[in-house]
């Protein structure tokens, strides 16, 4: 069994054409195993590729794990899959690893990227003050704090730092 059918359960010929529809999406042909093997498709807020499978819009980076690897999972038993490379849009399965979301978390924090972590009641407070009083977007002030655009978004709605005025 391939690893598509795998994915979607399809049998051959629907497979390769899902494969095939696949890796035309993807920036490879002349890239060595190093380099990023960049999505050239649709992309969603956060960079990562999107692809659709039936009715399915799945992670461009799993799939290509997955169409990779004779012994992986279907993409839903699938846990984390962790981009060593820090390129959301990389499909190359050479950079592509599954994990936890702790592995996930670790691999954030060594590598400076953002996260709710990073931010304090004194960072919160000048948050919800900016998006009240002035004329600015979540996604501005996640850029300004290095954090994703649902960190700002928790901190508005008071999700999080709710003590905070």
């Amino acid at each position: 069994m391939s690893a598509i059918e795998r994915v979607t359960g399809k049998e051959k010929p629907d497979r390769l054409r899902i494969e095939n529809r696949f890796w035309e999406k993807v920036d490879h042909d002349s890239k060595s195993d190093d380099e990023c093997w960049q999505w050239t498709a649709s992309t969603d807020r956060d960079g990562y590729g999107r692809f659709k499978i039936d009715e399915n819009n799945c992670k461009a980076h799993r799939v290509a794990l997955a169409l990779d690897d004779g012994e992986i999972k279907r993409l839903d038993e699938f846990g984390i899959v962790r981009h060593s490379c820090d390129n959301p849009a990389c499909c190359n399965p050479a950079h592509l690893r599954e994990g936890t979301q702790k592995d996930n978390m670790r691999d954030m924090s060594e590598r400076g990227r953002a996260s709710n972590q990073t931010l304090d009641a004194e960072d919160a407070r000048e948050i919800k003050q900016r998006y009240r009083d002035e004329d600015i977007t979540q996604y501005e002030l996640a850029d300004e704090f290095n954090v994703k655009q649902g960190s700002i978004a928790a901190i508005i709605n008071e999700h999080s730092f709710k003590h905070v005025d």
